[in-house]
């Protein structure tokens, strides 16, 4: 089961936790859960905290060296460490693809 967090929703914490939850529960009674996850309002956040203007066409983010290398750390050093981190905090097994692939 593919559960994709995304948009506005990963802005509020009352909706990623009921979905953490549900994401725990669908675990709990044997099914396989994956969370994909979005993240481009942080993106843009750090993106504008550093001074990097972003660029946008048709609705698509330009992903310049610059931004890939902010798009990155956000994903997997804010983004997808919080999420595992609520999922195990909530007796869930998880383990984040940024974790899979220093391991």
């Amino acid at each position: 089961m593919v559960v994709k967090l995304g948009g506005g929703t990963i802005e509020d914490p009352a909706i990623v936790k009921s979905i953490i939850l549900d994401v725990v529960f669908m675990e709990q009674v044997g099914m396989l859960p994956v969370l994909v996850h979005g993240g481009g309002v942080f993106i843009s956040e750090a993106l504008k905290a550093r001074g990097v203007q972003s660029k946008f066409i048709g609705g698509y983010r330009v992903t310049d060296d610059q931004t890939l290398e902010v798009a990155v750390d956000v994903l997997k050093n804010r983004v997808n460490r919080n999420l595992t981190d609520l999922i195990r905090a909530a007796d869930g097994e998880a383990v984040g693809m940024a974790e899979a692939w220093t391991a």
